[in-house]
């Protein structure tokens, strides 16, 4: 892969993105500077991501030979927004810019998995572990995290800087209860994600997750269950009272594409979903650096573009694009079908 590193310095990046935060541009050219500068930060992550993406896919078939590994490149938007809840966080410190994740097919696969991460990490540089499954979040999020400093050790590439990256590891059923609550974020223009939403729904959610906890013989998330009975009550009654399946049926992408061409093992996909026309496109890139590339120019242009986003990922083939990531295609079956399953 063609190396990405970002000539600019950590404190030219941060202010261009505090600037961004902001957003108080009278110069047209400043406001495409800093997009720039905190775009090309963003790529110097490729080379570190692919490979402690790697290291993690190669522990997660010793657990489960079906997981699934793939990496993402955070968001412009989901940046920013990060910032703008965290005053005191600035771009260069920020944990999950570059970030994998594991899908294993249950939560004793979730442990072993961990436990071998743990033993890796401690061969990265600054290692942080944060444990969502024995103490949800708040709002139902359950996985694990991880979060490394990558550098890399070989001569050749010794002039790369660190950089931190985000390491998950989820359950099948977490994964499920995680992508149907970004659908909703992205097909109702909702914030479930970062707190906000109608109440209806994040409560939804947070009993669906304890739901799932008790599945998989787990804590669930606190103060929100006061029996069995009571929970399954009051997730029926907003099962009718949302009308979820209806709602969530309606949402999954009416115009599908064409699957595009395989581009080798770990090749980087450019996914955009258009809400408004129902439509999910996929373009796939050899390159990273023209990945990269194509991902800036989409979120340009897509800020011109209301209910329209993108978000570039690296996979093993294509095919496991719609199963990482379905709520790019407003695909909540595997949600809906366990949920609908365990209320009845």
């Amino acid at each position: 892969m063609k190396l990405l590193v970002s000539s600019e310095s950590n404190r030219k990046v941060n202010m261009a993105a505090q600037r961004m935060v902001e957003w108080l541009y009278t110069d047209e050219e400043l406001k495409q500077d800093d997009f720039d500068s905190v775009a090309g930060f963003r790529a110097a992550h490729a080379y570190p991501l692919r490979v402690v993406t790697s290291l993690l896919r190669q522990r997660a078939k010793t657990v489960d030979s079906s997981a699934t590994v793939y990496a993402r490149a955070k968001r412009m938007i989901s940046i920013v927004l990060k910032l703008q809840r965290t005053p005191t966080m600035q771009a260069t410190t920020m944990q999950d810019i570059g970030g994998c994740r594991a899908v294993v097919d249950s939560i004793g696969a979730v442990a072993k998995l961990t436990e071998q991460f743990r033993q890796m990490s401690s061969a990265l540089d600054d290692p942080k572990e944060y444990d969502y499954i024995t103490r949800p979040k708040p709002d139902g999020y359950r996985s694990i995290h991880f979060v490394v400093k990558y550098r890399p050790k070989s001569k050749a590439y010794s002039y790369l800087p660190s950089r931190r990256i985000e390491i998950q590891i989820r359950s099948a059923l977490q994964h499920k209860w995680a992508t149907a609550l970004e659908t909703i974020d992205l097909f109702t223009e909702q914030t479930l994600k970062t707190g906000g939403g109608q109440f209806s729904w994040k409560r939804f959610f947070i009993l669906t997750s304890s739901l799932f906890a008790m599945k998989e013989d787990c804590p669930v998330v606190p103060d929100s269950v006061a029996s069995d009975d009571a929970l399954l009550q009051e997730i029926r009654g907003l099962w009718r009272g949302i009308r979820i399946r209806e709602q969530f049926d309606g949402w999954i992408t009416a115009a599908q594409t064409l699957i595009p061409q395989e581009h080798g093992t770990n090749a980087t996909y450019l996914v955009e979903v258009d809400v408004d026309r129902k439509a999910t496109t996929v373009n796939g890139f050899s390159a990273v650096a023209d990945a990269y590339k194509a991902y800036a120019d989409a979120e340009r242009k897509n800020r011109q573009i209301k209910n329209r986003t993108a978000v570039l990922v690296s996979t093993q083939s294509v095919n496991q694009l719609r199963g990482a990531f379905p709520s790019y295609y407003g695909d909540t079956k595997a949600f809906l079908d366990e949920v609908e399953g365990l209320i009845k």
